[in-house]
């Protein structure tokens, strides 16, 4: 009887019931019960293993989920916006307006639905735009791989163009698995790494997710590649 579990336990059956169902392989399915976890589960948990191409219908459909229920951060708009391009839909992601039409420095600017500039906002849970590029880095570098990973779609340009080299290391160690913000800190400070680095389970980000913050630098994004 639903009425003697607390919400957070049903939430909790329908995550593990969708991780069930994507490891079988019936990720449609899979992404049908992920879709009753938002609100309740990180969204850039669930986006990320959706990111490989043949799955960009289902990111389509949760970000649409997204939306509908009125969650949806300027991230996740863009990326619904360049999901409906990969799938040669200009009409869809025309009508999906994020970004102002001119901005300083080439950074994206978010607008209030009257159509001004919205302040500044930090995204994923505590990092904020920074004239610092290497403190942004720093801090980006402490979140999980997840929230870095998201901290990067959103700041990738901006950081590659003033630390091409140290973003691109972030990048790599977020795509081949080997991304820990233990790891790096280690790394930062001359120390060994005391973590497990591969690890069969970490996640291997796509190199697609990045790509477009090197597109000033085409000679270090066929290094990356």
């Amino acid at each position: 009887d639903p009425q003697f579990y607390r919400p957070e336990d049903i939430i909790g059956l329908y995550r593990r019931y969708a991780e069930h169902l994507y490891r079988k392989g019936d990720f449609s399915s899979s992404m049908d019960q992920y879709i009753l976890t938002i609100g309740s589960l990180e969204s850039s948990h669930v986006i990320f293993r959706f990111l490989d191409t043949p799955k960009i219908p289902l990111v389509v459909k949760y970000l649409e989920a997204l939306r509908a229920q009125g969650l949806s951060s300027v991230v996740h708009d863009e990326l619904l916006r360049t999901c409906y391009l990969k799938l040669n839909d200009p009409e869809s992601a025309g009508k999906i307006i994020v970004r102002s039409s001119s901005s300083a420095n080439g950074v994206s600017i978010p607008l209030n639905p009257d159509g001004t500039e919205a302040p500044s906002v930090p995204i994923s849970r505590n990092i904020h735009a920074s004239d610092d590029p290497s403190e942004m880095l720093s801090a980006i570098c402490s979140l999980e791989a997840p929230e870095a990973a998201e901290a990067l779609v959103t700041h990738g340009s901006l950081l590659a163009r003033s630390l091409p080299r140290e973003t691109a290391g972030v990048v790599i160690a977020l795509c081949d698995g080997s991304y820990s913000p233990t790891a790096l800190a280690d790394a930062a400070a001359g120390r060994p790494s005391v973590t497990d680095s591969q690890r069969d389970d970490a996640y291997k980000y796509p190199i697609s997710l990045f790509s477009n913050a090197f597109q000033e630098n085409p000679k270090l994004l066929r290094l990356i590649l």
